[in-house]
């Protein structure tokens, strides 16, 4: 009912003493909020990425543990991304629905699919850390984040040439 109702302080406050089952209680309000990028940001952060750490908090299920890392991470890529691409000005409505498009295709696709439109306006720098920090916080993604770091160096470094050679 907390998650729902999105007082999030109250729903840690529930969640605390069964700390085993916190990975659980994020995925299953995962789909209370389908179409609403903030509340699932909100969701992530408060029940996830703030949570207390103790050697007792691992969920016997680390699979649980991995869709929650990835959906953090997801959720803190497309934030960076939308906050270096959007302009103040932009409706926060066009941002949400951005947002949503860009966590539906992370299901399926990689993360240099899924940004391959914000590519040109993005500085190399932000995916590269992002896509490098992960690949050690995500550890069953590394292969692939290691494909993707190879293929967005290659595709700055060659932007860059470009860029030399015709003067912009």
């Amino acid at each position: 009912g907390f998650c729902k109702s999105r007082i999030w302080g109250e729903a840690n406050v529930v969640v605390r003493p069964f700390s085993q089952l916190r990975p659980l209680v994020v995925l299953i309000a995962w789909d209370e909020f389908e179409d609403d990028f903030n509340a699932r940001q909100q969701l992530v952060v408060n029940l996830w990425r703030n949570r207390p750490s103790f050697p007792a908090d691992r969920c016997s299920e680390p699979r649980l543990t991995q869709w929650c890392n990835r959906l953090d991470f997801n959720v803190r890529l497309i934030d960076t991304v939308l906050n270096h691409y959007m302009t103040a000005d932009e409706d926060s409505r066009d941002r949400n629905d951005k947002a949503i498009r860009l966590l539906d295709t992370l299901r399926l696709h990689s993360v240099l699919y899924a940004f391959r439109d914000y590519l040109p306006g993005l500085p190399p720098k932000v995916l590269i850390e992002l896509l490098g920090e992960s690949s050690t916080t995500q550890p069953e993604r590394g292969e692939e984040f290691e494909h993707d770091l190879h293929v967005l160096r290659s595709y700055y470094a060659i932007r860059c040439v470009l860029g030399l050679i015709l003067g912009d």
